[in-house]
């Protein structure tokens, strides 16, 4: 059966197709990356009535901003990020981005502790344009208090808020 497959699909494609036990060891796509893409991991994203987002697993939050507001911004230029380490109160500042169009502070969506930014930004803010909600993400941060993630908006209700400041 194997073989077969090996065959049809080539041998790139084929070990994503054999069963579990099967498999050959090997770089395999982790299930955060499959579950980035999908519905579930997009319904899981909040977002703050200030455009910045941030999706939480296992107690880190992954701090973003919207495809509203990079495309508001126009093309990202320069993203200033605090240090790991930094200690961050919900709406506290924690940054800026800077664009050919103007400057936008960023403000933290939950209470945490900054535990990595995204180093790839330095040498490529354009990121934030290309891939606000994967790649182009800010910083990462413990969630210290998980109850205020009820105070954010789903997507859906943020698709309402975008709606009416645009009204």
């Amino acid at each position: 059966m194997a073989l077969r497959v090996l065959r049809r699909v080539g041998p790139a494609l084929a070990p994503r197709l054999w069963p579990p036990a099967l498999r050959p060891p090997g770089p395999q796509v982790p299930a955060a990356r499959r579950l980035a893409t999908s519905s579930l991991a997009l319904s899981a994203r909040k977002f703050t009535d200030k455009h910045e987002w941030i999706s939480v697993e296992n107690g880190i939050g992954t701090v973003g901003i919207s495809n509203f507001a990079q495309e508001a911004l126009g093309d990202v230029v320069y993203c200033s990020l605090p240090e790991v380490g930094t200690k961050l109160n919900k709406h506290d500042e924690f940054g800026a981005l800077e664009s050919v169009k103007a400057a936008s502070e960023l403000y933290s969506p939950l209470t945490g502790e900054v535990t990595e930014i995204n180093a790839a930004l330095a040498e490529n803010p354009g990121l934030v344009n290309k891939s606000c909600y994967q790649d182009g993400w800010l910083i990462k941060m413990t969630v210290e208090n998980p109850t205020e993630l009820d105070e954010l908006m789903n997507e859906d209700a943020y698709e309402k808020y975008i709606k009416s400041i645009e009204d």
